[in-house]
Parts: C-alpha cells; structure tokens; sequence
C-alpha cells in the first residue's frame, strides 16, 4: 500500500520535488502537469506518490491528483512502459484528456507524446481501450494521513519513543507516506530484528530500508 507526502515543498525543479515531511526530504519525480500545479517553494503540500522498486532501483513519483497516480499506475501495465513514457504521457496530457484519445482510437495524438511512435501507439489503442475508463478529475484527495501518533514505535520497535530518535522520526515519516500504525512499526521492528542497521543510524537509512519492505514488487516494466 502507498499513500502520500504531506508536508513543505523545499525544491522544485523541472522534473523534481522534494518535500520535507516528518524531518525526511522525499525526492519525488513529477510529471509537469503536477508541477505546474505546485504552489512556491515553503508552501506546504500533499502529493500522491507511488514507490516504484526494480532490482537495485527505488524510486519515488509524486502526482498532484489521484487521478494522474491512477493512469501511472495503468500505463505501467502496458508492455513496453516504463516509468518515464508513463510520466511523459501525464506532461501531454490530462488523464482525462489522455482517455478521451485512447477511446477514440486516435493515433495521431498519441503520437505527439515523446518517446511514442505509430506502432507504439497502435500496440497502447489495442492493450488500453478495451479495459480504459474515463474518471471524472474531482481534484480532492481521498481520506487523511494513515495515523499520526509515535507511541506505538516506542512499543512495537524498542526504542524509547523520545523526540530525535531516528526510528521514531522513522515511523513518522512513514505514516506521512500513507503507510498505517501497523505497517510502519512492523517494517521497522523486522528491520531492528534483522539487524540490518543500527539503531542510531540515519533517519535516511530507516526509511529506505523501511520502504523496501513495504513497497509492492509486483510493479513491472
């Protein structure tokens, strides 16, 4: 399960967010509709994010509706798409916008996203319209953050629960990211038990670990 980032935008780039949240900056990669959308640097925001894990490789997507994670995550079924065709299709185009074409079978306008040619854009009309759906863009996130109390950290992970701990400031940053009471202090528990850190390394360190046992690997290529 992955939820989002709330939190203050501290960078924006072209192609790059980066959101401070519970003492954590998340480097999430954006497509320029999310962007486009973002207030200035300071301001506090949420993204939808998608955790994405191949290999060696872990990355972070942020996306400024439900509706734009919604058609990464669907684009990513389509043979052939990866991450970064998924994310120039959501800088053409409105996922709205994008369905519209997909139903209408127009190739031309696919076409127009880079990195797509004819075939590539025959291939999507064949394995998208019969399964595509047109979602109405309400723009409002769905439900709030996944808990927001440290004491259970204390409890589950043995640590003593005080402010600055890394693994407290661990578990905050996971449920910032949608990940439930249970989820992040189990992550963190199995990785204490696994001794694969110390228990005063980095917050960085807590989260990355803790991300590559929570994020879903069943994200294909």
């Amino acid at each position: 399960m992955i939820g989002r980032v709330r939190g203050h935008l501290v960078l924006l780039r072209e192609e790059i967010a980066i959101v401070e949240a519970g003492g954590v900056g998340y480097e999430l990669e954006i497509p320029a509709s999310t962007r486009q959308s973002l207030p200035p640097v300071g301001s506090e925001v949420t993204l939808w994010c998608r955790v994405y894990v191949r290999e060696d490789e872990l990355r972070l997507f942020g996306f400024a509706s439900l509706e734009e994670r919604d058609l990464f995550d669907q684009l990513l079924t389509v043979s052939g798409v990866g991450p970064r065709l998924a994310l120039a299709v959501l800088s053409t185009y409105s996922p709205s916008r994008f369905r519209q074409i997909v139903l209408a079978g127009d190739r031309a306008a696919l076409t127009r996203v880079p990195g797509v040619g004819r075939k590539t854009a025959d291939r999507w009309l064949l394995e998208l319209q019969g399964r595509i759906r047109l979602v109405a863009a309400d723009g409002q996130p769905e439900g709030g953050r996944a808990g927001s109390s440290t004491g259970g950290v204390g409890k589950v992970a043995g640590v003593d629960g005080q402010p600055g701990d890394p693994l407290v400031e661990a578990h905050e940053a996971l449920l910032a990211l949608g990940y439930t009471e249970n989820e992040a202090s189990s992550a963190l528990r199995e990785l204490l038990a696994a001794g694969t850190l110390a228990a005063g390394a980095p917050v960085e360190d807590w989260v990355k670990q803790a991300l590559r046992r929570l994020a879903p690997r069943t994200v294909q290529r």
